[in-house]
């Protein structure tokens, strides 16, 4: 027979909190919105570890703090913060190479003793006394992730909390990741036929389903790597779609994400001869009038046919139009 297994009560108690725990990080991660989910982490931590306000960002190569969502503290705060964790020599190191093992800072004593005078105000100004770091490094494959909890007083962080915070991190980041993917999957679900992925707003794919890498090969055949071409992020800053001469990407703001949907043009054999007369002409700048005399049909004529192309070609827009067919034989 096996052995029964048998634990004290306290430990009992913590490991069925800790598994709570972890099942709401995945339920929340199924389930709610992207700019939720941070706000969510935070509450659940909260349940292990005592503290009243926190961070949680997304850190670049830079290294830089990319996305900052701030829990129990006001806005101004963040700029604060960012700006302060940016610049201090050492916390510009953490970001970097990423935090091995949880960090208890007090304060007061850290930046008095390296006569920080900046940091040491920024501290005292917004009641910060102790604070725990952990985090990721970024890498060329995706951005790191760092989390800050703050205590405006008390006692400092304890091994115990470290713990409870280093055990829960892979959990954590395996939640984003998470949390990305359910909400592309409602997109696509809505979305039938295209490729679709989140981007951040400096071009790093951050999920994406099996047909988007296929269909940006299509257009550029030697991409790689995690960040679309520039010339995708460009079209973003412009507030147009991309058309390219295989496909056409358009997107938008979803949260602090971009939403791409890519769709690949029809082939020209799907048209008619009509209809790729019409298209020609029409993409070549001629009116509906014109095209109509050239052709001696009427305007009504011409305006079915080039609907007709569009349903075919899955465009919408006439300079999508004229890219395919510059690439036309």
């Amino acid at each position: 027979m096996q052995e029964a297994i048998s634990c004290t009560p306290i430990l009992q108690q913590s490991m069925q909190m800790l598994s709570r725990t972890l099942v709401e990080l995945y339920e929340a991660a199924e389930h709610l919105a992207i700019g939720e989910y941070p706000h969510s982490i935070m509450q659940v931590l909260g349940r292990l570890i005592d503290f009243d306000g926190g961070m949680f960002g997304i850190v670049s190569r830079a290294p830089a703090i990319q996305r900052a969502h701030v829990y129990g503290r006001s806005a101004p705060f963040a700029s604060d913060l960012v700006s302060m964790l940016e610049h201090d020599p050492i916390m510009r190191c953490w970001l970097h190479d990423g935090i091995n093992t949880p960090i208890a800072c007090d304060c007061e004593r850290f930046y008095d003793e390296r006569a920080l005078f900046q940091q040491d105000r920024f501290y005292r100004r917004h009641r910060v006394a102790r604070m725990l770091l952990f985090g990721d490094a970024p890498c060329c494959e995706r951005n790191g992730q760092l989390i800050v909890l703050f205590r405006s007083s008390g006692d400092p962080f304890n091994e115990e909390e470290r713990q409870y915070l280093m055990t829960l991190w892979p959990h954590i980041v395996r939640g984003v990741e998470s949390n990305r993917r359910h909400c592309l999957e409602r997109e696509v679900a809505d979305h039938a036929g295209r490729a679709a992925a989140l981007m951040s707003r400096e071009g790093m794919i951050e999920a994406e389903d099996t047909a988007f890498r296929p269909a940006l090969l299509e257009e550029w055949p030697q991409f790689s790597g995690r960040n679309v071409p520039d010339a995708v992020l460009e079209c973003w800053g412009a507030g147009t779609a991309f058309v390219g001469k295989r496909i056409r990407i358009s997107m938008s703001a979803q949260g602090e994400y971009i939403l791409c949907h890519a769709s690949r043009y029809g082939a020209p054999g799907a048209l008619t001869q009509a209809e790729r007369v019409v298209a020609c002409q029409f993409a070549s700048g001629l009116s509906h009038r014109r095209i109509a005399e050239n052709l001696g049909v009427s305007q009504n004529t011409v305006r079915s046919h080039i609907a007709h192309v569009y349903e075919k070609l899955d465009i919408h827009d006439k300079a999508a139009l004229a890219n395919l067919l510059a690439c036309w034989p």
